[in-house]
């Protein structure tokens, strides 16, 4: 419920902050006092468009603010829905720059306008001439016929099944493109990872080839290189092995002389060790080292294979060859078990469609159980606002299953005699079918917990016996839901719990509309003058404490 309401620079109010109660609150006025304006400031919170138009100093910036008092955890699902903290009491401001900016937050968090509408569109609802023509829409029929019947669990159980089955049914589809696709590559596929599957891949295998390839290519060069390294370390006439121990034996002998030789000594002695391994190793390499044409052969096929599969698929790098042959691999199986993914998708559907339909059925026969009686109760409620002969009908179509169900659900209507029923679509909006909307909320306000109702002028037209049936209808409502009514009946203003009055302040250089809730003796005065005229009688001024108990 809407705890307290501040509006500041907005059209005629310049600041005005009213505090409703949680039953009936009337507001009356004379024409033109502001109460449009306090309905076009309650359109912004809800998220309408705005410009600077609606600005009362055009020099600052207009807030509307709105603290709504929650039931523990209402509405908790919406606010996750939309990413936004769940705070009680929840507080909704909506600010209007000078330069035409529009901000709006709730609880202090920046929203847009879409999600500002998702959160206090369950928190407040205008009944105006737009719902009545909303009321026309199949979508918006189902969803009235189903919050009567209490079906939103169940509803909500099938748009599952429904939103799980039209995504298996579309699985299903994409399965049967692929395997048909598949078929004609078949072929392909099978030869293209046939080859590569066939060639053994590994990994660095390319680069080892190479490095042995150029071993035995030049192994004659290599080994009489080597010959030439082995007879210059330890040859016969000259070797380097033994020039450096000629050298060693010198500086021994100079030590004798100096200290200072030794370390030089060392260092030859050092040199030598390390040229008898090098000479050992080069005789090892000279002695594995040998022409082999069988193996030069092999190594060179093996890259041609290889270079020719790099230069076929254009890439440069056996690893790059496994990708690819992976990939294909990939296909291949898909294509091959495309006929068991195709049957797996198709038992998935069956499924999805069986419980779907099980769903279906289960929403449609409570939809038919609930008709009779939402016909019958609207028809009586309408026969007190003054439709006698009102014919309100619900029709429900087998159709092709859509989130809304197997059926299609039509409101028929006829306000008058004779007349048969019409589809919504095809009737005449009017004050009947204003009528005909608050009977539906008067039905569905027993059914389910609902926002706060906001009413303008729907007693517009009526008088006497209507006008009183319809404030008691509404006073009913006001039991279980906080209501807002905007009147110029007095039989309906004296059914509010609270009385708001709107009036004009032309005392200032610029006119200002202000609101003030009024007390007991203020309330007789106001009813009295929508009885009697500006300056009630006393017998109005009876009427309407009689008419306020």
């Amino acid at each position: 419920m809407l705890q307290k309401l501040f509006i500041q620079n907005y059209i005629l109010i310049k600041e005005l902050e009213i505090f409703p109660d949680a039953g009936m609150n009337i507001i009356t006025g004379e024409t033109g006092a502001g109460k449009s304006i306090l309905l076009g400031a309650i359109g912004l919170l809800m998220g309408q468009r705005a410009d600077t138009k609606t600005l009362y100093d055009e020099s600052e910036k207009c807030i509307i603010e709105g603290h709504f008092l929650l039931q523990k955890d209402e509405l908790k699902e919406v606010f996750d829905e939309n990413d936004l903290d769940y705070e009680n009491p929840c507080i909704v401001r909506r600010e209007i720059v000078p330069s035409g900016k529009s901000r709006a937050f709730v609880n202090d968090t920046p929203v847009n306008l879409e999600k500002l509408d998702a959160i206090v569109g369950e928190l407040m609802d205008v009944h105006s001439q737009h719902e009545t023509i909303f009321l026309k829409k199949q979508h918006y029929q189902t969803q009235l016929l189903d919050h009567f019947a209490q079906n939103i669990v169940l509803k909500t159980q099938f748009q599952q099944a429904f939103s799980l089955y039209k995504k298996t049914a579309k699985k299903y589809e994409e399965r049967l493109e692929t395997a048909k696709e598949a078929s004609k590559e078949l072929d392909y596929l099978r030869f293209v990872f046939g080859e590569l599957d066939e060639a053994q891949l590994q990994k660095e295998e390319q680069e080892k080839l190479e490095a042995e390839q150029a071993l035995l290519e030049n192994a004659d060069d290599i080994k009489e290189k080597l010959a030439q390294a082995q007879a210059l370390l330890e040859g016969e006439e000259f070797s380097v092995i033994s020039a450096i121990h000629s050298l060693s034996n010198l500086f021994d002998q100079l030590a004798s002389y100096s200290p200072n030789f030794l370390s030089h000594k060392d260092k030859l002695s050092s040199m030598r060790f390390e040229l008898r391994d090098l000479s050992q190793e080069v005789t090892h390499l000279a002695e594995e080292t040998e022409t082999n044409p069988e193996r030069l052969l092999e190594v060179q096929d093996r890259l041609s294979l290889l270079y020719k599969l790099q230069r076929k698929h254009g890439v440069a790098t056996v690893e790059e060859l496994e990708i690819i042959r992976d990939d294909f691999g990939t296909k291949l199986s898909l294509v091959e078990n495309s006929d068991a993914l195709v049957e797996e998708a198709k038992e998935a559907l069956q499924a999805a469609e069986k419980q779907m339909l099980e769903l279906g059925t289960m929403l449609n026969k409570s939809r038919m159980e609930a008709v009779p009686s939402f016909e019958k109760a609207a028809t009586q409620k309408l026969a007190l606002l003054g439709m006698p002969n009102a014919t309100f009908q619900i029709q429900l179509q087998p159709q092709t299953p859509s989130s809304e169900g197997l059926d299609k659900v039509t409101f028929l209507f006829s306000a008058n005699k004779g007349l048969s029923p019409k589809p919504m679509a095809d009737v005449a909006s009017g004050g009947e079918f204003s009528r005909l909307m608050l009977v539906i909320k008067y039905l569905l306000a027993g059914k389910k917990a609902m926002p706060t109702l906001i009413f303008d002028e729907i007693d517009a037209g009526v008088s006497g016996e209507i006008a009183h049936n319809m404030a008691t209808l509404i006073e009913e409502m006001a039991s279980r839901h906080q209501i807002f009514t905007i009147t110029h009946l007095p039989q309906m203003a004296s059914k509010g719990k609270s009385h708001f009055y709107v009036y004009k302040d032309e005392t200032q250089q610029r006119t200002l509309s202000h609101i003030r809730k009024l007390n007991e003796e203020e309330r007789i005065t106001e009813i009295a003058k929508m009885i009697g005229g500006k300056s009630p009688s006393e017998s109005a001024r009876q009427s309407a404490k009689e008419l306020l108990g």
